[in-house]
């Protein structure tokens, strides 16, 4: 599962029941790579201590069923730490966990000539305090697809997402598209070649 959905999904869940204020959010450290660490300091009402904690365990059960063997080291924690400088203000935090968890994670569709191999893909990869300013982040996704137009497409479902929540949105040339040709010769070759030499 990809570390930054599956915390923003609690905590979503969580600003949902609860008054919940964003202090600060890291996940996933590269571009190219599903996140598998993320972690978030949240304020919330002292009252609500235990009963987020109950709710954070329900959700890590939930969580194991889902994935089962797929994440058997899983896990989340809940501590306590010292009240945090400065938190986002209501509107912000929403807007911020509203943009990230419907923002597209994982793969969108498979390939139509070969529907073993992934077509188009998109990864929510890391998320990071901006250098030198405060209370602001750095949200990186990368698309991949072998047909140009369907990560434009993406690139696009994406950019309209957190623009709707007010944020900047820019875009690198990335990774291009590439079809591959299913009549190629040489793959016509290589496929005999196999056959003949493992069956």
């Amino acid at each position: 599962g990809n570390a930054n959905q599956l915390l923003v999904r609690f905590l979503y869940e969580e600003s949902r029941q609860n008054d919940l204020y964003i202090s600060t959010f890291v996940g996933g450290n590269l571009s190219n790579a599903i996140p598998r660490e993320a972690s978030c300091v949240a304020a919330v009402p002292f009252a609500s201590k235990e009963q987020l904690r109950v709710r954070l365990n329900l959700f890590e059960a939930a969580l194991q069923a889902e994935f089962g063997k797929n994440e058997p080291d899983l896990k989340l924690t809940l501590d306590s730490v010292d009240a945090p400088a400065t938190v986002l203000k209501p509107e912000y935090s929403t807007r911020f966990l509203q943009s990230m968890y419907a923002c597209p994670n994982g793969v969108i569709r498979m390939n139509k000539d070969m529907p073993e191999q992934v077509d188009t893909s998109t990864n929510l990869a890391s998320v990071k305090p901006t250098a030198g300013k405060e209370n602001e982040w750095t949200i990186v996704t990368s698309q991949r697809s072998s047909i140009e137009s369907s990560k434009i497409d993406v690139v696009n479902r994406i950019r309209a997402i957190f623009e709707l929540a007010g944020m900047t949105t820019t875009h690198t040339e990335g990774y291009p598209g590439w079809a591959p040709n299913t009549e190629s010769p040489l793959l016509k070759v290589m496929v005999d070649v196999h056959k003949e030499m493992y069956g």
